[in-house]
């Protein structure tokens, strides 16, 4: 039947036309799998969208957001600022041991940082007893943002590089505690109970000017040494504590017939430990997917980078300039951090080892940070994101369409917190005083959470408009997207699971309006967005410095942030 129909409709049976042989086919054009770049917003014509109109209502929203931040934010600290710096520390330190008639000779190595922050007794008491009781405790149960200096050596034997000195100095000039740490093995006496109680009672009285008949004796615990019996003695001082749950309690340290350390501290209850440990397992989880996703996401940003590495649409100067750059301020900011590095080292094994592990796993991990995000930088310089040539071309305006939303976040921020309970005490950060140069670590540490912070963003907004076409398709998908993103932004920091759903919906919502009403047309506005808001949250050590040098520290953060972000900016939208 086919071959009468073939003759039929041709009337030959020997000829075969040339378009019905198979090499006349050719396959339709897979328009579905074709991946198209948007045009950019340069390219549509959308910069009218920044408007008079525009302009005016985000100035109205940013002044207005920047009022209520000036007005609501509580930048005060919760403890007093550290007053002296590094070197005053060890002074005060070597004269400590100098009384105590102890001569080290070259041998022994010196190690300080800054100690203090929010633990689990801090938690207990703000939470217990409120702001005012915290008050009361702080700085006598309740340590304070205080230096930590260690005398430790690496040249004896390994049991005789147990003994170690450390000397806790306060805010100001005093010492607050000093614990002598002697090995195992060392000789001593073999004292009974009374005469430890004995020992306890005097050092109670001495170091800490309290009457031990005025205190309740809690326990006596003792440690059978090869050549010596420890003791371990602990009082409560019901006097100087209010609350019904928990102790004031005073802890007296003795290795033999010598007080090796003495110290105050609050007893937190198990139970109550317990409990605060397991409210926190539900935020913990959320932070910790939080992080996953982030990485999941960089990740998935870097294989896409490489492979428009491949394809030639990469900025290799780009890659070239922010690797560098990273693992430069990296390099220079762990330089300078290293006297903190050092504290954590264990007499047990060679300081030589310890450095050179040290070092490799850094090396490491500057490398692969900066390599990481230097493979971003490549490819968002090249990536065909929208400018508005209206911002371009006019720098004022260029920083109100910048400035004014942030600022108006600020203020929303601001008020939100006022409605949100303190769960913790506000220390400040006292950890980069510890550096040899205070005032740089802290600008250092701001410009890389900078970069990393601006390069995330874009990887995320430049995914969104390129994966909507510029917001023309897909917008209920994608726009759903980026309202659970806000709840990744908002889990940095959980204090409960309510203020996280809270604050999780509100960033969400913001990032779908940032990204539908401004980013959308000139998405590079991100680079100064970043660094105003970075700006805004820091002030706090400008206003209320809680070390010499920290609000020097935040004009030069400001300064250089405001640069990259200007030069930054102006680079990204030439491409």
């Amino acid at each position: 039947w086919i071959i009468i129909f073939q003759w039929l409709r041709t009337k030959s049976l020997s000829e075969i036309s040339e378009d019905a042989l198979n090499r006349a086919w050719t396959p339709e054009p897979d328009t579905e799998s074709q991946i198209t770049e948007p045009e950019s917003v340069e390219d549509r014509d959308t910069s009218p969208v920044f408007t008079p109109a525009f302009l005016k209502v985000s100035a109205i929203l940013g002044l207005a957001g920047f009022i209520l931040w000036i007005f609501v934010t509580d930048f005060s600290k919760d403890a007093p600022p550290v007053e002296i710096d590094r070197t005053t520390a060890i002074q005060i330190a070597d004269r400590e041991l100098a009384q105590r008639g102890i001569e080290l000779d070259e041998s022994w190595k010196i190690f300080n940082r800054t100690f203090g922050g929010v633990s689990m007794d801090h938690h207990f008491i703000w939470q217990e007893g409120g702001s005012e009781v915290y008050e009361n405790l702080l700085g006598s149960y309740l340590s304070l943002p205080s230096w930590y200096v260690r005398y430790v050596t690496f040249e004896a034997d390994v049991e005789e590089r147990a003994e170690e000195y450390r000397v806790f100095i306060s805010r100001s000039d005093s010492v607050e505690s000093f614990r002598h740490m002697l090995p195992e093995h060392r000789p001593g006496t073999n004292l009974e109970e009374e005469e430890a109680r004995r020992i306890a009672d005097r050092t109670v009285a001495e170091v800490h000017s309290l009457d031990p008949e005025t205190l309740r004796f809690v326990s006596a615990e003792s440690s059978s040494l090869p050549e010596r019996t420890d003791w371990t003695m602990i009082y409560a001082d019901t006097l100087a504590y209010t609350l019904d749950e928990g102790e004031a309690r005073i802890r007296v340290r003795i290795a033999g017939d010598e007080v090796v350390g003495t110290n105050r501290f609050i007893h937190v209850p198990e139970e109550w430990s317990r409990q605060y440990r397991d409210g926190r397992t539900i935020p913990n989880t959320i932070e910790m997917a939080a992080d996953i996703i982030s990485i999941l996401i960089l990740l998935a940003g870097i294989i896409f980078a490489i492979v428009r590495w491949t394809k030639s649409r990469f900025s290799v100067k780009a890659f070239l300039t922010f690797s560098v750059g990273v693992l430069l301020l990296m390099m220079i900011n762990s330089y300078n951090m290293w006297s903190i590095t050092q504290i954590g080292f264990s007499t047990a094994q060679p300081y030589t080892t310890q450095v050179m592990t040290s070092i490799g796993f850094s090396s490491i991990g500057w490398i692969v940070v900066s390599m990481a995000l230097g493979l971003l930088a490549g490819m968002v310089q090249r990536w065909d994101l929208p400018v508005s040539s209206d911002l371009s071309n006019n720098p004022g305006k260029l920083i109100a369409i910048a400035a004014f939303p942030v600022l108006a976040v600020a203020g929303l921020l601001a008020l939100f917190s006022i409605f949100t309970p303190q769960m913790a005490p506000n220390l400040g950060n006292t950890g980069l005083v510890g550096a040899s140069m205070p005032i740089v670590a802290g600008a250092l540490s701001h410009m890389i959470g900078f970069i990393s912070t601006v390069l995330l963003l874009l990887l995320f907004f430049g995914s969104v408009h390129h994966l909507t076409n510029g917001w023309q398709k897909r917008q209920y998908l994608v726009g759903t997207l980026l309202f659970l993103a806000g709840f990744i932004f908002a889990a940095n920091s959980i204090e409960g699971v309510t203020i996280f759903l809270l604050t999780g919906a509100v960033a969400g919502v913001l990032m779908l309006l940032f990204y539908i009403y401004i980013l959308r047309h000139h998405t590079a506005l991100i680079i100064p967005m970043a660094a105003i808001y970075y700006i805004l949250t820091s002030v706090g050590s400008l206003v209320y410095p809680m070390f010499p040098g920290e609000g020097i520290s935040w004009i030069l953060s400001t300064v250089l942030i405001g640069a990259v972000a200007w030069f930054w900016h102006g680079k990204l939208v030439e491409q």
